[in-house]
């Protein structure tokens, strides 16, 4: 960045050069790694199988696609997500006891308004795809009406960026940075930090080296944004510059140094789907069905060439015959003449062999079922074979199996998300609101409250289960668990407003005191 630099000293102190220049060198080492991995071309193969269009083979070549990876990927996704989500609250101590059911209620709020449904669709979609899914968890200030939400989002693999040092998907908190990169129009930047910055703004550029635009698609008015999250004396810190070096925002600048978020913990959160050792990223079931999807696509454009080239065989013509070669085509009703009406023959092909046939047979009902472990019965299809109902049903049963541990991935990465949001709301919502039941009726609530609540005397609990308060104040904590579907009793409980007046009590008596 020696050129950028001496243009953004016009406007940006030595400092902010440098570290403008630190957040680009992250995100050229997270491209590296990624790109000495080859995930960006599994990645983008991945996408064109799912949609259909596999790699262009010769113009002579059928190009046969019988898309699989696609009904996979989808049957997987929709049991994954058609049931309902629940949270479970489980107080760490006997101080949080009395406010669990008013967590949940701000905890349902939130869920709802995320729409949670498409999200945990698009995450999983994702997962099956490329192996990892993705969510992002941020404040924003001015969602309903300037209240604040923790809002959820899905992110795309391909575009984020986690330290390269850590190969442990579990262990992207230990990590030096976490970046993402996202499309921006000028106009946004414009709006978002004022036109004098969005001017030094060089459009369509990587720092990899590479423009990322063509004009002819656009690009002349998009840059990339770089999100930037890294960790300054103990405290957690956005940096959001441009592809060319130029720094957008920094939240310690807008803060005076201090941090905006509530802890240092990084607001992504990562689900694997096969883990890969020595790497955060894992392995999907798309990726697995590749090599097969190729095999079955070779076969049928074998067995087409096959047919085409019987349709119209080598011809043996005899000389004496007078008969025009030139002029003898496959138009149809063709008036051919000849003076020896024996004088050609076709030659017969030979006949197709019954292995490729086989081979494809065996790809299509064996093979892609023993590697995705996801049989037809399970996507409401009959069996291609004959089966019986024992081993229908242990099918089925396998394919549960695998359904429920993807599941249990996916719990508890959505238990490490809202408890995420709940830090968020403990922070942030110091304002009462009035938060619906699911009886229909309201409630005020306030979340802030929770971060100062009488201490119980655990002692005393944990000899009679009695509630003595100690007289000190602090803060609630809980354990967050989603449930996916399942009959557990505890999630039927119906939240009335009569089952919990000394939540209440308590909360609008605080509301009244802090006020």
């Amino acid at each position: 960045m020696n050129n950028e630099s001496d243009k953004r000293r016009m406007f940006m102190t030595k400092n902010e050069i440098e570290l403008a220049d630190r957040i680009l060198g992250y995100y050229k080492a997270g491209w590296q790694d990624k790109h000495r991995r080859g995930l960006f071309d599994l990645w983008e193969n991945v996408e064109s199988y799912w949609e259909g269009a596999p790699r262009a083979k010769d113009a002579d070549s059928p190009n046969s696609n019988v898309n699989f990876v696609h009904p996979n990927v989808e049957g997987q996704v929709a049991l994954l997500m058609e049931q309902s989500v629940n949270l479970v609250i489980e107080p760490a101590t006997p101080s949080a006891q009395p406010y669990a059911d008013y967590v949940k209620i701000l905890l349902e709020w939130v869920k709802d308004k995320n729409k949670m449904r498409r999200k945990i669709d698009q995450h999983e979609r994702r997962r099956e795809k490329f192996g990892t899914g993705i969510f992002r968890v941020l404040f924003d200030p001015d969602a309903i009406g300037n209240y604040g939400l923790p809002v959820i989002e899905t992110c795309n693999p391909a575009y984020v960026f986690p330290d390269p040092a850590i190969t442990d998907i579990y262990k992207i908190q230990q990590g030096e940075f976490i970046i993402e990169t996202l499309n921006k129009p000028i106009s946004w930047a414009r709006g978002q930090f004022g036109a004098k910055v969005a001017s030094q703004i060089t459009t369509g550029y990587d720092p990899i080296g590479n423009y990322i635009f063509d004009e002819d698609e656009g690009g002349g008015d998009s840059y990339l944004h770089i999100m930037a999250w890294i960790r300054t004396d103990g405290k957690l810190r956005l940096v959001q510059v441009s592809g060319n070096g130029i720094l957008l925002e920094d939240s310690f600048r807008v803060n005076g140094g201090e941090s905006f978020y509530p802890s240092v913990q990084f607001p992504y959160f990562f689900t694997p789907l096969y883990v890969r050792e020595g790497t955060v990223w894992a392995k999907g079931d798309a990726e697995l069905l590749l090599n097969l999807q190729d095999l079955v696509d070779e076969l049928d454009d074998q067995i087409r060439i096959n047919a085409r080239l019987s349709g119209n065989p080598q011809r043996l013509v005899d000389v004496s015959s007078n008969i025009d070669v030139d002029k003898w085509t496959n138009e149809s009703g063709l008036i051919i003449p000849t003076s020896n009406i024996d004088g050609a023959k076709y030659l017969q092909p030979p006949s197709m062999p019954s292995y490729p046939l086989e081979r494809r047979v065996m790809a299509l009902q064996f093979e892609r079922q023993m590697v995705t472990r996801f049989a037809d019965q399970m996507t409401g299809n009959k069996s291609a074979t004959h089966t019986t109902a024992t081993e229908a049903a242990g099918l089925l049963a396998q394919g549960e199996v695998v359904i429920s541990h993807k599941k249990a991935l996916l719990q508890e990465t959505l238990s490490e998300v809202f408890e995420y949001c709940l830090k968020l709301m403990k922070e942030y919502y110091t304002n009462e609101k009035m938060f619906r039941l699911t009886d229909g009726g309201f409630v005020w609530l306030k979340a802030s409250s929770l971060k100062e609540v009488p201490i119980m005397d655990d002692v005393a609990y944990n000899v009679d289960q009695s509630m003595r308060p100690t007289g000190k104040l602090g803060e609630a904590e809980f354990d967050i668990r989603v449930k996916i579907g399942g009959e557990d009793e505890e999630l039927k409980k119906e939240l009335y407003r009569s089952s919990m007046p000394q939540v209440y009590g308590y909360v609008r008596k605080k509301t009244a005191k802090n006020s």
